[in-house]
């Protein structure tokens, strides 16, 4: 039976992990991610500080990809795995990595499905964050 109505729009704005497609009553949402560094109570101020201005350098990437503007997708990749390094982030590290390698190689396809991944781990970095709750 098709999904009309309320209910349609409902499940459009649900997405899912499953890179866009709408999340299925009963499917749980991945873990919170936490820094390596969050028991640091000496880092915890740089962890913060990252977390809080992760969704702008989010932004920046969408942006970017939206536009295919490949030059600001690696710079900004390289910068946010920078960041993400120095943060005790390695999930972020990564996908920032393919992000950048992706714009190297001027894939649109692979430079979009790297930034929705990217915008996924973002989330559950924020809900794991002490600072941004």
């Amino acid at each position: 039976r098709p999904v009309r109505g309320r209910a349609r729009a409902r499940e459009r704005r649900t997405f899912s992990r499953a890179k866009g497609r709408p999340i299925r009553p009963g499917v749980k949402p991945l873990p919170p991610i936490y820094s390596d560094l969050d028991e640091d109570l000496s880092q915890r101020d740089l962890v913060e500080r990252f977390v809080v201005g992760l969704a702008e350098h989010v932004d920046e990437l969408q942006d970017a990809e939206a536009a295919g503007d490949f030059a600001q997708v690696q710079a900004g990749a390289a910068d946010l795995a920078t960041g993400a390094k120095t943060a005790g982030y390695p999930a972020l590290v990564e996908a920032a990595e393919r992000i950048a390698a992706a714009g190297v190689v001027r894939d649109p396809e692979a430079v979009r499905k790297s930034v929705v991944e990217l915008t996924e781990l973002a989330q559950r970095v924020r809900r794991g964050s002490r600072g941004a709750a």
